[in-house]
């Protein structure tokens, strides 16, 4: 896996999912993860996962929601998927951002 190319991937799904509204992520993602396969530059496929869960399970409404966007070749990697996360608050407002990559 070429860790520029995955975090670039996850931070342009993540970007695409911060412009949709709440709503729309919590209908399209929320229920159970999302998987989608994409071809990247040099050749290599990537798979991404979006999920979309409440970001406090205490939280009955589930008023935030924690999006994870995850981006791996399907090889096994000491390092792990590249991982872009961040809240989306029912304002529509994105509460804070954090990527995990090797």
């Amino acid at each position: 896996m070429n860790p520029a190319e995955a975090r670039r991937i996850a931070g342009d799904v993540a970007a695409e999912l911060r412009q949709m509204d709440y709503e729309r992520v919590r209908a399209g993602y929320g229920d159970r993860p999302r998987c989608r396969v994409i071809l990247g530059q040099g050749g290599v496929t990537y798979q991404v996962e979006v999920r979309a869960d409440p970001a406090d399970p205490a939280d009955d409404h589930g008023r935030d929601l924690r999006v994870a966007v995850t981006v791996d070749d399907g090889e096994r990697d000491p390092d792990g998927p590249v991982v872009e996360e961040f809240l989306v608050s029912a304002d529509d407002s994105c509460v804070s951002s954090v990527s995990h990559s090797p």
